[in-house]
């Protein structure tokens, strides 16, 4: 059977000869970005849960009752004590985390992309248990 001709690979800028939509290096990239919209589409739940009346007002309490970050800093043990902006889940939801206070900790926004990463799996990095 016959192939399609030969076009360029439909990744912007790119100009390598492909017979199919992309090439090889780009194919990947397209696999990806459409794995992480699924993903995406998957915690819609929650996100509503996130947006959601109940959950700001357990935020905000959380927040009055610990205004200052309670993370351990990681070089040489000491809480952060900078100001909380993010509620954390200690157990994440997803885990079995309830939305109970005690899972709750208040975290500035170094320390809670520095868990994020570490511990539930963000910015492309395997989920630790």
């Amino acid at each position: 059977m016959p192939y399609r001709s030969k076009h360029n690979c439909s990744y912007s800028g790119c100009m390598i000869a492909v017979h199919g939509r992309f090439c090889d290096e780009h194919e990947k990239k397209d696999k990806q970005t459409r794995l992480r919209a699924r993903v995406r589409s998957y915690n819609a739940e929650e996100k509503q849960f996130y947006n959601s009346t109940h959950w700001q007002a357990l935020r905000e309490q959380q927040l009055t009752a610990y205004p200052f970050c309670q993370a351990d800093l990681p070089h040489d043990g000491k809480q952060c004590n900078a100001i909380a902006v993010h509620v954390d889940h200690i157990v994440a939801r997803l885990d079995g985390g309830t939305d109970e206070p005690d899972n709750f900790q208040s975290l500035c926004q170094s320390c809670h992309s520095r868990k994020t990463v570490r511990y539930d799996g963000g910015f492309g990095n395997a989920k630790r248990r």
